[in-house]
């Protein structure tokens, strides 16, 4: 009896896998789940398209190393991606606005991008 009920458990806890797996990847919102230091563990498609970056460019990195060196209120970024980050631990989420830059023949442009919540 025992081993059906973990047989039952263990296929439930797959099936929701599965799901967030496929709500996470499929959305048109740009997530990514983080490591306590703010470093990238896992991108969504849109993730990447919005930061016109591939997984090799940003699992593994802090946001700050793909931002200009300030934002547009003149505080550093990485200073900023970090206050937002604790921002987002402390309270399970957070969506906030923040710039880009990204590089166009010879110069350089800068977009804004914001995470929707």
């Amino acid at each position: 009896m025992l081993t059906t009920e973990r047989q039952h458990a263990e296929a439930r806890l797959r099936a929701s896998e599965e799901r967030f797996r496929r709500l996470f990847e499929e959305t048109r919102q740009p997530l990514s789940l983080m490591d306590a230091e703010g470093r990238f563990l896992a991108v969504n498609r849109a993730t990447l398209t919005m930061l016109r970056l591939d997984e090799d460019g940003l699992i593994g990195h802090h946001p700050g190393d793909v931002s200009p060196p300030t934002q547009p209120d003149g505080r550093p970024s990485a200073e900023k991606a970090a206050e937002m980050i604790r921002t987002a631990f402390e309270q399970g989420a957070h969506a906030f606005e923040t710039v880009k830059e990204f590089r166009v023949g010879w110069g350089e442009e800068r977009t804004p991008t914001h995470p929707a919540p």
